[in-house]
């Protein structure tokens, strides 16, 4: 769960900017900082995790100031912060192209990574992560009513979801498998909000990543969708999937070398 804090940036993206104005910290240092500072500003609620593939040293260095605006060199796209008075906007543009990371956009958009690398960290993640992660193929049995979680602050709104399919990973049937599926919402949760609130799956069977609340002692999976992507995959991409677990060179890259639909390779906008 991310906060959004209570100043012009939530803790992550507050922290993470400030990070990135020490030139020449290596990234493996910077995200680490940005750990204990987003753990110390939420009282360990959130703890930021990465998974990277990077294979050398990386850092944002030949930084220079212009005006207001501070640029990075050394990636494949130049980013751009703006900076008044000493302080960052809430507008912030960080794009980390090497490690590929997206933070936040100053034109109003989100720029997100390719559905091939989305569906990579779900599958990895699903494969490593068991039984906290799985990757199921099945259909929803049942949609619940939505409501407003512990975090309505946060614009936390639910809905439990049943579902009926087997783990692809282990091969394990479930039927009646209750999850609490997150909708995305951008306002503050009440009871009149989420009484006119809906979910709509499709009626044929899907893939469904699902990851274990960290908050919840029940061990109840959740669906978890983000703004570049649902975690619902279509059921065309399961010998993929299960071509993954069972190889021991699946990674990131192997992803790249497979062949997915048309367009999963491409950087897309929201």
């Amino acid at each position: 769960m991310a906060y959004d804090g209570s100043g012009n940036n939530s803790p992550y993206t507050k922290a993470l900017a400030e990070a990135m104005l020490e030139e020449g910290l290596k990234i493996e240092e910077l995200l680490k900082r940005v750990r204990i500072s987003v753990a110390e500003d939420t009282n360990n609620k959130q703890i930021p995790w990465e998974s990277s593939s990077l294979i050398g040293d990386f850092s944002f260095q030949q930084t220079y100031l212009i005006g207001d605006l501070i640029f990075w060199r050394d990636l494949k796209e130049v980013s751009l912060l703006k900076k008044i008075e000493g302080r960052l906007t809430n507008k912030i543009a960080l794009l980390l192209c090497t490690v590929g990371v997206f933070v936040a956009n100053s034109a109003q958009s989100l720029t997100c990574s390719p559905l091939s690398y989305q569906l990579a960290t779900d599958t990895l993640r699903a494969k490593w992560g068991a039984p906290f992660n799985m990757l199921l193929l099945g259909e929803v049995t049942n949609i619940g009513r939505a409501f407003c979680g512990p975090l309505s602050d946060f614009n936390d709104m639910r809905s439990s979801v049943t579902l009926d399919g087997i783990d692809l990973n282990t091969g394990w049937k479930y039927s009646g498998l209750e999850v609490i599926a997150y909708h995305l919402n951008d306002k503050e949760c009440d009871d009149k909000l989420a009484a006119s609130a809906e979910l709509d799956f499709a009626d044929s069977p899907q893939i469904f990543f699902l990851e274990v609340d960290s908050e919840n002692s029940a061990f109840q999976y959740t669906l978890q969708p983000t703004t570049c992507g649902s975690s619902i995959w279509p059921s065309d991409l399961e010998p993929v999937i299960k071509s993954c677990f069972s190889s021991v060179k699946c990674s990131v890259h192997w992803f790249d070398t497979q062949e997915l639909p048309q367009g999963y390779f491409e950087v897309f906008y929201k």
